[in-house]
């Protein structure tokens, strides 16, 4: 029963973390992604901050906290980190997307998703998998009922997925209630955590430089329409997510004789080498075939070796990342993000100036390649070659 109800919460997790990114792309024309694109992001970096400050701080201290009663500190500080990224995402958002209607269902989605998925974090790692398959489940079919009929009655498949984000994502938070009591919010928490919180939001902001500010500050130069296109070769990373965010809480109680032991890595470069060829697969040669495609799905058609070649070093790059947020000494944690982000600032913004869109697809690639080496480098360097017994473990 424990092996079923991580497979189900695996597979509804990915499914809850994929269909908002996934309809944008089916159903978005590269000018609509690319202003989707922008409160998109502004979710990645509040949920970024959220990880660091809330969840991974949350995990990386259990034992040492004295807390009897965790979830009131931690619902406290999640819900008004969220708060605080829905109020942000209306302010950009409303002039992004044009419409104030728009612009509230965006901030809804962005700030009850960081919930959600914050919520999600601790009751999965505490209370096991288990805990967590309803509130997936509901966010699912809320979410499908609501595009649905946004597109039946004609209401533009942008307002649907919208709306449709903001709907889940506050229909999965109401099965977490927070549990709110005086000194219970984000100031409280970080004031006891602050050791644990300033070296992995520092890591985070660095992370972020890269992987946010970066494109955000290419969008100038790309315009609209490219932006969205260079946008989408970043979504092909969705298996990556799929795959490896519903089960990080549970990565992050694996001991590091574990998850650093030759039968993982082994495991590891096999499901990178199968993503990245279902990759190539469906963009090289199903996609071609297809005269209807068009939009942002065009963009990945254009750019399958790209994309394959994005895939396969970036789903080695997240998973030892997700490994060194949990075990990896703060000091080379913030080490390895400053070289990861010089390489996702460098050579990006360096492809663009030579050659244009195409340019900065490829310097983007180039990136994560360089950046996926940097992890296992700096896990090796801590924790050294693995015992042999460890591959068992």
């Amino acid at each position: 029963m424990g092996r079923l109800h991580f497979l189900g919460s695996s597979l509804l997790g990915a499914v809850g973390s994929a269909m908002v990114p996934i309809s944008a792309l089916l159903l978005f024309s590269t000018v609509d992604y690319g202003a989707f694109s922008v409160p998109y992001l502004i979710f990645a970096f509040g949920w970024s901050m959220t990880l660091s400050a809330v969840c991974d701080t949350w995990a990386r201290g259990r034992g040492q906290d004295l807390e009897h009663h965790e979830w009131n500190g931690y619902s406290g500080a999640l819900l008004t980190g969220a708060g605080i990224a829905a109020v942000v995402t209306l302010g950009v958002a409303v002039v992004v997307l044009g419409n104030w209607s728009n612009a509230v269902a965006a901030a809804f989605g962005v700030g009850a998703n960081i919930y959600r998925l914050g919520a999600r974090f601790f009751h999965s790692a505490s209370k096991g998998p288990q805990a967590v398959l309803a509130s997936d489940l509901a966010g699912i079919v809320v979410f499908v009922f609501t595009v649905a009929a946004a597109l039946i009655f004609h209401l533009g498949a942008l307002t649907g997925v919208l709306a449709g984000w903001a709907l889940a994502s506050i229909a999965s938070s109401m099965l977490f209630l927070p549990r709110l009591r005086r000194g219970s919010g984000l100031i409280a928490w970080v004031r006891h955590r602050r050791g644990r919180i300033v070296p992995l939001l520092a890591e985070s902001l660095l992370m972020d430089a890269g992987s946010i500010g970066a494109p955000l500050a290419m969008a100038p130069f790309l315009g609209t329409g490219n932006f969205g296109a260079y946008r989408s070769i970043s979504s092909v990373a969705m298996p990556i997510q799929l795959t490896l965010d519903p089960i990080r809480p549970n990565i992050s109680q694996l001991p590091p004789a574990v998850l650093l032991s030759r039968k993982v890595l082994f495991g590891v470069l096999g499901v990178a080498a199968l993503m990245a060829m279902a990759c190539f697969a469906v963009l090289g040669l199903v996609l071609p075939q297809l005269h209807f495609v068009a939009g942002a799905l065009a963009t990945l058609a254009h750019y399958a070796v790209a994309c394959t070649a994005y895939v396969a070093v970036g789903f080695l790059g997240h998973f030892y990342y997700i490994v060194s947020r949990g075990i990896l000494a703060h000091g080379s944690l913030v080490k390895g993000r400053a070289v990861q982000t010089a390489m996702h600032i460098l050579l990006p913004f360096s492809g663009l100036f030579l050659n244009g869109l195409d340019g900065a697809v490829w310097g983007f690639v180039a990136a994560n390649a360089a950046a996926a080496l940097v992890w296992p480098a700096f896990l090796l360097r801590q924790h050294g070659r693995v015992p042999n017994r460890a591959v068992g473990a």
